[in-house]
């Protein structure tokens, strides 16, 4: 049975939160994407644990067996005494050290501790986190200028130092829009997503960092991406860039079509409907069902409306030939 969660703290001591954001292709990593989908309420916890990872600034390497003892040995003093006689959670390490557990062990010693990385490095930033809500786009104007318009279910962190002579760095989850301003000693401004980071000047562009799809379009100037593994690839305006299967992939999109959920339409292309409906589920928080294999086997394809969710199923009802039947947080698509 699944536990409970009260903040991110207790998402980071959880085995499938990690293998998730370790390992990705793991089974374990399967189960915490499937439970994501059916608890959309789970997701602001979920980004705000991971941006506490990037906080860490972890640099994989070979852990020996005394530092994992000695971390664990940790942990079991942060936890105390009077919690160790309850039935606490127990972390088994596997048989198979694999090494995002390696990493693992140190870092729940650091959340278990009330997250002391998190509370030194964002001091002083929660004035300066931009989120926004199931079916929300809000537009913020950041410290020097730049704009970023915020799709719904989404979250902008800003990094230190803007005013010093160092990069402007900004920790980004969910969907966002940048209108970027030039700086007058050209200090980079950096994206920093869970695959790659975008490095520009002064740029336009459109980023999606969702459970399963990460990709930037650009509209104005020029970027450069750079993955974990040092590759680089630059972008000219009307480049799409997706990360799928582990690397960088080009294609030829309408810029128009995928920053069309500014102006609260939504674009679909020859679109699987399995896939239509997690775009649906991160924007409005809710469960889509599809109810048969004749709607699985469906593409969908066209500019919808999107400043309700009705309408939208009605949209969907119409182009797909089906009936969407809800009952609360639940939408199930089945053919007519």
């Amino acid at each position: 049975m699944y536990k409970n969660f009260e903040n991110s703290e207790d998402l980071i001591t959880d085995e499938r939160f990690l293998a998730w954001y370790f390992e990705r292709n793991s089974p374990l990593a399967a189960d915490w994407e499937a439970k994501l989908r059916t608890e959309p309420q789970l997701k602001t916890l979920n980004n705000e644990a991971e941006i506490i990872m990037k906080q860490l600034h972890f640099n994989e390497k070979d852990i020996s067996g005394e530092q994992i003892s000695e971390a664990f040995k940790k942990l079991k003093e942060k936890i105390g005494e009077g919690e160790s006689q309850k039935k606490s959670p127990i972390i088994n390490m596997p048989s198979r050290r694999n090494r995002w557990w390696l990493a693992a062990a140190s870092i729940i010693v650091i959340a278990i501790a009330g997250a002391i990385l998190w509370g030194s490095s964002l001091s002083g930033k929660s004035q300066l986190t931009h989120t926004t809500e199931f079916g929300q786009i809000v537009e913020q104007q950041l410290p020097d200028g730049t704009k970023v318009t915020l799709n719904a279910n989404s979250s902008v962190i800003l990094g230190d130092d803007w005013g010093a002579e160092k990069p402007r760095e900004v920790w980004l989850k969910g969907e966002a829009f940048f209108n970027v301003a030039k700086s007058p000693k050209k200090q980079q401004f950096i994206v920093h997503t869970s695959r790659f980071d975008i490095i520009v000047t002064g740029t336009q562009f459109n980023v999606v960092d969702r459970p399963g799809r990460v990709n930037i379009m650009l509209q104005e100037g020029t970027v450069i991406l750079k993955t974990e593994d040092g590759q680089e690839t630059l972008m000219k305006p009307g480049d799409f860039v997706e990360y799928k299967e582990d690397q960088l992939s080009k294609k030829e999109l309408t810029v128009a079509n995928i920053t069309s959920w500014k102006d609260r339409k939504i674009y679909f292309e020859n679109t699987p409907v399995q896939e239509a409906a997690k775009m649906i589920t991160d924007i409005y928080g809710v469960e889509i069902v599809t109810g048969d294999e004749v709607i699985r086997s469906k593409l969908l394809t066209g500019v919808m409306p999107n400043d309700d969710l009705e309408v939208l199923l009605q949209a969907i009802e119409a182009t797909l030939e089906c009936k969407a039947e809800r009952s609360g947080n639940k939408i199930v698509l089945k053919s007519n």
